[in-house]
């Protein structure tokens, strides 16, 4: 089994060989991370259930009282409290960690499934939207050989009229539009608007007057 100790078992990243900064991430084996997990589920004695995702929350008196399990496919057919068949299971519990999913990355997954059980429960949900997601761009906005094309250090400005929001750090091109620590760290921000134009900083340190003498020397 993998060391406890994850900083002792796994190397910092360089940007030469992993293109990160490794004074703001460390890299670790995703096999390492994972049997670390397993190991401290089994010594908890946690039982896992494979193919059985919940479903819905059973409440009763104003608390959550456990969870109902089915099959992949109900998850998404939508389970409602006195709709149990045969084919979901119910388990009580006396605390139930609930996570909710998001709308970021639909097919991975995560759908949201359990805002509607809160929802239901009487909880305020606000509006769900993307975040911490790359964006798309207008087709005529970025071009198919950027795809890869990484601008480091730099500054990324999103923008509606006025500034809404901005991130330094690292740009990465895609084939559909842009990502990165930077597009990430705005993302947010954009998702709640409909018109936002991105701007980017390539030389955020540089003075106006000091940009214009590089660019004469070059």
């Amino acid at each position: 089994m993998a060391s406890r100790n994850l900083a002792a078992s796994c190397q910092l990243g360089t940007a030469h060989d992993h293109e990160v900064d490794p004074s703001q991430t460390e890299l670790f084996e995703v096999g390492d991370v994972v049997r670390i997990l397993e190991g401290y589920l089994r010594e908890a004695g946690v039982e896992t259930r494979y193919e059985s995702p919940a479903v819905g929350l059973l409440a009763a008196e104003g608390r959550v009282t456990g969870v109902v399990t089915g099959p992949p496919n109900a998850a998404h057919a939508g389970y409602r409290s006195g709709t149990e068949s045969g084919n979901t299971k119910e388990w009580t519990a006396d605390a139930v960690i609930v996570s909710t999913g998001g709308s970021s990355y639909p097919n991975s997954g995560t759908t949201g499934d359990g805002w509607p059980w809160l929802r239901e429960l009487g909880h305020t949900v606000m509006k769900v939207r993307a975040a911490l997601a790359p964006m798309y761009l207008e087709a005529d906005r970025v071009r198919p050989e950027w795809s890869g094309v990484a601008l480091r250090d730099i500054v990324l400005k999103a923008r509606e009229k006025k500034e809404v929001a901005r991130w330094r750090g690292d740009l990465l091109f895609t084939h559909q539009g842009v990502s990165g620590p930077t597009v990430l760290g705005v993302s947010r921000e954009v998702a709640e608007r409909t018109g936002c134009t991105l701007e980017v900083d390539l030389r955020p340190d540089e003075t106006p007057e000091a940009l214009g003498e590089l660019l004469l020397t070059q």
